[in-house]
């Protein structure tokens, strides 16, 4: 009886030698986790500046719209601060006569004003007020306030300041100084040369790690009042 023996391998089949050269050593994991690790961060790095930065903007666009309507406001009510006469139809311009209380500071503007009001008790349809705008730079808000006068033929100051914290409320938040001729030192929030009244101010929003981001929103008013 013919008896088989069996003869040693001298090397590895094709299959087997496929399936031992398709895995992955120990260093060639660890060097892929770490490039993994660190094209990570980079991502998370990156999506979070982007969304850090989306923020800044966002609340730099709200206030800069704040701030946009207030001085419009403000530009209009200065362009009828010179008289009360012309709500007062045949009423003499003498007699009512405003320029003179026109009074502008470095943070206060404060002016006579007809506003439209059915329910005024001094002639039927308007309503005078004596108006303050006052730039608060601790709270970095824009303020208004108003106090109602009796006559439209006099422009006498009342006692009463209409920017006071009994009468001011707030038109614009995050409100800045700006620097609009360069030199690198903020101008006052108001300027004014003859009839007309620099509004030197803009918006400022804060993010995370300190960073902030500043628009300059200067304009210029005009109150029909030349000194």
């Amino acid at each position: 009886m013919k008896q088989l023996s069996l003869k040693p391998c001298s090397a590895p089949r094709p299959a087997a030698r496929a399936l031992r050269e398709f895995g992955y050593t120990m260093v060639e994991l660890l060097v892929a986790m770490f490039l993994f690790g660190v094209f990570g961060l980079s991502a998370v790095s990156l999506a979070s500046s982007a969304f850090r930065d989306l923020g800044i903007e966002s609340n730099l666009n709200l206030a800069a719209l704040e701030l946009n309507r207030a001085l419009g406001l403000l530009s209009s009510e200065l362009r009828m601060s010179s008289t009360l006469s012309p709500y007062l139809p045949g009423n003499n311009a003498a007699l009512s006569d405003c320029s003179s209380a026109v009074a502008v500071t470095a943070t206060t503007i404060k002016f006579f004003v007809v506003e439209d009001d059915p329910g005024a008790s001094t002639t039927s349809g308007v309503q005078a007020y004596y108006v303050g705008y006052k730039y608060d730079s601790a709270s970095q808000q824009l303020l208004r306030g108003e106090i109602s006068v009796n006559s439209l033929t006099n422009c006498a100051v009342p006692a009463t300041d209409p920017t006071t914290s009994a009468y001011a409320k707030p038109l614009a938040g995050r409100v800045v100084p700006v620097d609009t001729n360069s030199d690198g030192v903020a101008e006052a929030a108001f300027v004014r040369t003859g009839s007309t009244i620099a509004v030197n101010l803009g918006v400022s929003a804060r993010g995370a790690a300190q960073l902030s981001k500043l628009q300059k929103l200067p304009t210029q008013a005009f109150s029909r009042v030349s000194i």
